[in-house]
């Protein structure tokens, strides 16, 4: 069973506001970020298995992560804690980003987080 629409849902924002430098100048990075739920690694409700999908995050040209390409709402809707207890849930940022020409691709590597009621830096973990 995945997600029901029922779960209760924290918009949260999130930021990663890296500059590439080129022959014309510095400019932020762009691309998306994979956000997993890895803890708790199983979920129940009334007794059935829930599955968490992954959330994909777009990066708009102020750092500022987005539901929906560049254009979207501010911020990303993760599942928190509230239907399950006070144990905040742990996610894994995943990048998939590009120099802000779409050209070079930028290596970093995953990084994991708890889900509080406070924005994130993803540049700051």
């Amino acid at each position: 069973m995945t997600q029901p629409e029922d779960f209760v849902f924290d918009t949260i924002v999130c930021r990663y506001s890296a500059v590439t430098v080129g022959v014309s100048g510095t400019m932020p990075a762009a691309g998306t970020v994979l956000f997993e739920l890895i803890s708790p690694r199983h979920l129940a409700v009334d007794g059935v298995e829930v599955t968490v999908e992954p959330v994909v995050g777009y990066i708009s040209e102020d750092g500022t992560m987005r539901r929906e390409s560049r254009s979207g709402e501010e911020g990303v809707p993760l599942l928190t804690s509230t239907e399950f207890g006070d144990t905040p849930f742990t996610y894994r940022a995943t990048f998939n980003l590009t120099d802000g020409t779409g050209r070079a691709q930028l290596n970093k590597s995953p990084k994991k987080f708890r889900v509080t009621d406070e924005d994130v830096d993803l540049g700051g973990l």
